[in-house]
């Protein structure tokens, strides 16, 4: 059996410095039958986050979580079926560990971690 995987990228949107805290926005979108996953981080707006997320992953793709502020962080994993898990959180380590763990949950054979970003 061979399996098809899409190359990934991270897309980072990098907001100009000036007084006061800026809001960061990100967004993860897959492709369940593809396992296909984009993840974009630290975009000045929600839609923005939003499209590039949708874009990058591609066709039969839909957006699965949205996070905004400094600190958050998104990380996903992914089996050699395909199935994905991932997890939201501030400690990135914490959240990659159990990003692995949800995948495995949802099914995911010998599953990896392999997109991990923070805002």
């Amino acid at each position: 059996m061979s399996i098809k995987l899409k190359i990934i990228f991270i897309s980072i949107s990098i907001a100009s410095c000036g007084g006061g805290t800026l809001e960061s926005y990100g967004a993860l979108a897959v492709n369940y039958k593809t396992g296909a996953a984009y993840l974009t981080a630290r975009h000045d707006n929600e839609s923005a986050a939003y499209q590039q997320a949708l874009y990058g992953c591609g066709d039969g793709c839909s957006v699965v979580e949205q996070f905004k502020d400094s600190g958050q962080c998104m990380a996903v994993s992914r089996g050699t079926n395909l199935i994905l898990g991932w997890k939201q959180g501030s400690v990135q380590k914490k959240i990659e560990t159990e990003s692995i763990s949800q995948c495995s949950k949802n099914g995911g054979v010998s599953c990896i971690m392999f997109l991990s970003f923070c805002n």
